[in-house]
């Protein structure tokens, strides 16, 4: 079995486990816009949930962040890197992605499954849809989920941190 289906099986028996209200949908490999991908999943384009692995250092603090969003918003790099304590902020390069999670940038699902990498969403996500959309850990599937389950199975950290 390929990483990406282990990482697609892992989402969906942890979805399955809680009972959380979701579908699959199967489809060709999307582009990197979230526009494409809002367009071809029939949803908004915020409810494209984005994660972005960044890496917060400085003041002591070296962290690996997964940060979740919603897809037509920006993270404001101050606020994330100040809650946690940090005085710089990076993008991971895909080479970090991949260890960190089994996944291709674009395939990158809001879950975490390591324990050097923590969750964190900005609380908008759940404040302006009922669903979210993700790419579950491949190019080629999506899931959409009720976002009052999501919440409820991850228990993020929940901090405000878009621009």
């Amino acid at each position: 079995m390929s990483a990406p289906d282990i990482i697609l099986n892992k989402i969906t028996a942890l979805l399955d486990k809680h009972h959380a209200r979701y579908e699959i949908m199967s489809h060709d490999a999307l582009g990197f816009t979230s526009g494409e991908v809002a367009q071809m999943r029939d949803v908004e384009l915020g409810q494209c949930s984005k994660a972005v692995i960044l890496k917060i250092k400085g003041n002591g603090v070296k962290k690996n962040v997964l940060a979740v969003l919603p897809g037509d918003e920006k993270i404001d790099g101050e606020k994330l890197t100040g809650f946690f304590g940090g005085k710089k902020m990076s993008f991971a390069t895909a080479d970090q992605v991949k260890e960190l999670t089994d996944c291709v940038p674009g395939a990158l699902a809001p879950f975490t499954f390591n324990p050097d990498l923590e969750l964190v969403i900005d609380p908008v996500l759940f404040e302006r849809y009922s669903e979210i959309a993700f790419n579950a850990g491949t190019l080629t599937e999506t899931i959409v989920l009720n976002a009052e389950d999501y919440r409820t199975i991850v228990k993020p950290q929940e901090v405000s941190f878009i621009l």
